[in-house]
């Protein structure tokens, strides 16, 4: 299931002179450790698919110590990464479902890593990987209470260890390392602060100690896309005037969330979201958010702004290329003179024309037209020509026709946000709604998720079905229920 994408070596020779394959040990260990803690949240621990399960991940674990290098075994879990002994791991389109449950299984119980002592025996894995499958979900002290457990049963050598935050290493982010999302958050924050910093002070930019904007977004990029999108739908919805550094950023994270969901490589993500954070960039040479073509002027000034910056903010000429596009007319099919020279729109340019006009549709300015999610992606499904119209459809399925975030009511009562809109590109799906208040309009505790795809099986028709979309006032959420996580499903 699991591949190592950075080793170009498939096989390896080890003692004996024996050679085999890392790649296929390592599926075998993958997939009998997604075997073992999926069939936990449904059969009891005297079933006998565990025996098989233990069976087939102790061989795995005994082939893998014989390769250098992995006489023990560390397995790290970073966002949307898996990480064996600090190698990389990617898993394989057709069975990327249980790459995500690993990864979801674990951020459930706050849990980063699991650590295999050199010498196991059967009956201690056994125990140990129960006592994992066993810890509460979200717990304040996940790893004080996994030891305790383990101590309980007199088993040793084991480690788990807390989510961890990359690069964020002050005290205050340390505080908040026990949730993914808020993670996501601060990251989005400090390149707030740097795109704020660099469009307030062009000159003497580099006098400021700015936030590491190359690390921060390839951190980002490795954030799980539902995080992402949480912090994307939560500032859809912020009725306020908001400093352009928000909206950089904001399209930076949805533009690394839809590559993501477009099936784009890494590198190519993180190159999409500095162009994606970059784009603002015309707004400061144009003195304001409007959309339309960049004059010659503006053209100048934005020449002048990204000199100043080279030495802070370094554009390659990608970069360079879809600010210029991004401030041209679509055309005809993407198509746009230059020179006398006919030029075709790059695809970067295209996906951030779709992502930052959403964003500054949705963004509320006093004395210009503020737009719901919903309306202004029919707005811009109604502007024929101004997009790539392959990609625009793609990013309506994955956005959904009720976007991330749009405040909603559903014919039986319910006040509700969406929380999942679409996910797959390629199909339209039914939204997973945040239920914000009841039937009879009063307010919940806590949010709680609502999957409005499931079906009355007697009358063959869906359980729930959206009214229409509400504006922030007619919702009359407070804003502490609207920041508060939902309870799962």
């Amino acid at each position: 299931m699991i591949v190592a994408v950075d080793s170009k070596q498939l096989d390896v020779e080890i003692e004996g002179g024996e050679i085999v394959s890392p790649r296929i040990i390592a599926a075998s260990f993958f997939e009998s450790l997604f075997t073992f803690l999926r069939q936990t949240e449904v059969h009891d621990r005297t079933n006998s698919i565990f025996e098989r399960c233990l069976d087939s991940l102790l061989q795995a674990i005994q082939a893998l110590r014989r390769i250098p290098g992995f006489e023990s075994i560390e397995i790290t879990f970073r966002g949307e990464q898996i990480y064996i002994n600090d190698v990389r791991m990617k898993a394989k389109v057709r069975q990327f479902h249980k790459h995500r449950f690993l990864l979801r299984f674990m951020r459930n119980k706050r849990l980063g890593a699991l650590r295999f002592p050199e010498n196991l025996e059967r009956e201690s894995l056994l125990g140990f990987l129960w006592v994992v499958a066993a810890a509460p979900i979200k717990l304040e002290d996940p790893i004080g209470w996994v030891n305790t457990e383990l101590a309980k049963l007199g088993i040793q050598g084991y480690g788990v260890e807390s989510l961890q935050g990359f690069h964020l290493n002050d005290d205050k982010d340390r505080a908040n390392l026990a949730d993914m999302e808020v993670i996501t958050l601060v990251i989005h924050e400090k390149l707030r602060l740097f795109a704020e910093i660099c469009f307030d002070n062009l000159e003497s930019s580099k006098s400021f100690d700015l936030p590491p904007r190359e690390t921060l977004i390839k951190d980002l990029s490795m954030m799980a896309e539902e995080d992402l999108l949480q912090v994307f739908r939560s500032n859809l919805m912020k009725r306020r005037e908001r400093p352009l550094g928000y909206l950089a950023a904001d399209v930076c994270v949805a533009g690394i969330a839809w590559g993501r969901s477009l099936g784009l490589p890494g590198g190519v993500i993180v190159e999409l979201a500095e162009s994606c954070l970059s784009h603002a960039l015309l707004y400061v040479a144009r003195k304001d958010c409007n959309i339309g073509r960049i004059s010659n002027d503006e053209a100048l000034r934005l020449f002048d702004i990204v000199g100043a910056l080279k030495e802070v903010w370094p554009l390659s000429e990608l970069q360079k290329l879809s600010l210029l596009e991004f401030g041209q007319p679509y055309g005809q099919s993407g198509i746009y003179d230059s020179n006398g020279t006919k030029c075709y729109a790059h695809f970067f340019s295209r996906m951030i024309r779709i992502l930052a006009h959403f964003r500054i549709y949705t963004h509320y300015s006093k004395g210009t037209d503020y737009f719901l999610p919903d309306e202004a992606m029919a707005k811009m499904l109604s502007l024929k020509g101004e997009y790539d119209s392959t990609l625009l459809k793609l990013f309506v399925n994955w956005m959904g026709i009720y976007p991330v975030g749009t405040l909603v009511k559903l014919r039986s009562g319910e006040v509700c946000q969406v929380f999942v809109a679409g996910g797959d590109p390629l199909k339209f799906q039914r939204p997973i709604v945040s239920v914000l208040k009841d039937s009879y309009g009063r307010l919940m505790a806590r949010p709680v998720l609502m999957d409005l795809a499931e079906m009355n099986d007697r009358l063959g028709v869906y359980k729930k079905t959206i009214l229409k979309s509400l504006s922030l006032e007619e919702a009359a959420v407070p804003d502490e229920l609207l920041k508060s996580p939902p309870v799962s499903l």
